[in-house]
């Protein structure tokens, strides 16, 4: 087609001649993945009532299988990848037609470059080298490949520091496992520990203290007052439901368990008429993990109300109380 984009099957109108000898062919730049596409669709049924010997599509750059039983139609795919959204070794299809119809396809290999999207999951980096001892098992899977370009995804926990030696020895790792191109990309959580903190003389843990103390002042003189029993109950029962509900769930992660005990607390907050930070909350959130995770024992209203800075609650007292009253001190 010969403008952007042609949002009508090609095919729709197509008569085709009665069998006069000779090989039906179709060339064209078509989208089979969607029959809305603004890129020509089209469909199988089209094609196959065209009556096609072979179909050599393009335009989905990422496909280069057969798209239906026999192998007689096929997208290119790409000879040469050129970015990230080439994925792989590119090359072309090698197709033979046989006198009796029959047909036969070989791919070849031509690129000399290949792109590659990996991820890995630091787990717990609190160092350097165990940062840097992940990265290497996963960069050992691509060694003596010709022409890699990876784009590396950092996931888990990690000590800033660790991070930072990924990316300060980068240069030498692709010389070490021969990567042609390497990009980093960090989705790391920070490496939390609570206990750490607090005996931190840096100016980090100087942060942490001053969150925490920050937070028990407004738990004391705001909407969930410890001179407000009842009300700081029911708040410590919704964190404590809400923890335990979390640590139960065998599917989420660590990570991903912190993560929804952050947003669940931080709704808890809002419903209170407290602002908290994200970067607080987390913190809170790690703790509350550190202190209730799996193989701990299940979190108590007790024990959530002393985590929070509270005195210890008669539970006898609020054990019919769920809502949370908004008094202001």
């Amino acid at each position: 087609f010969t403008a952007m984009a042609l949002a009508h099957s090609p095919l729709s109108d197509v008569r085709m001649p009665e069998d006069n000898g000779y090989l039906k062919l179709l060339c064209a730049h078509a989208d089979l993945a969607s029959p809305i596409s603004r890129y020509a669709p089209i469909t199988l049924p089209q094609i196959n009532s065209c009556g096609f010997d072979y179909v050599a599509l393009g335009h989905i750059h990422n496909r280069a299988e057969k798209e239906d039983e026999e192998g007689r139609i096929r997208y290119c795919g790409f000879a040469e990848g050129r970015s990230f959204d080439e994925i792989g070794r590119g090359g072309v299809w090698i197709v033979d037609f046989a006198e009796d119809g029959s047909i036969s396809c070989e791919r070849k290999m031509l690129s000399k470059r290949a792109f590659y999207i990996d991820s890995i999951d630091l787990g717990d980096a609190f160092d350097a080298k165990t940062a840097i001892i992940a990265v290497k098992q996963s960069l050992e899977r691509f060694s003596g490949q010709e022409g890699v370009c990876l784009r590396l995804t950092l996931e888990g926990r990690a000590e800033e520091e660790a991070v930072r030696s990924i990316y300060e020895r980068s240069d030498s790792l692709c010389l070490e496992y021969s990567i042609e191109r390497l990009e980093i990309t960090d989705a790391t959580l920070p490496y939390i520990d609570g206990e750490y903190l607090e005996r931190d003389t840096t100016i980090r843990g100087e942060l942490y203290r001053l969150l925490a103390y920050s937070m028990a002042v407004q738990m004391t003189r705001g909407g969930t007052s410890v001179e407000n029993p009842a009300s700081f109950y029911a708040f410590a029962k919704r964190v404590a439901d809400t923890v335990n509900r979390v640590v139960a769930d065998s599917k989420l992660t660590r990570d991903e368990g912190i993560a929804q005990i952050a947003k669940e607390l931080g709704d808890i907050f809002d419903s209170i008429g407290m602002e908290f930070d994200d970067s607080a909350i987390l913190l809170v959130s790690e703790s509350l993990m550190d202190r209730f995770g799996r193989g701990a024992d299940p979190a108590t209203v007790e024990e959530v109300a002393i985590f929070f800075g509270g005195d210890a609650i008669n539970v006898e007292d609020y054990e019919n109380f769920t809502e949370i009253p908004i008094v202001r001190g």
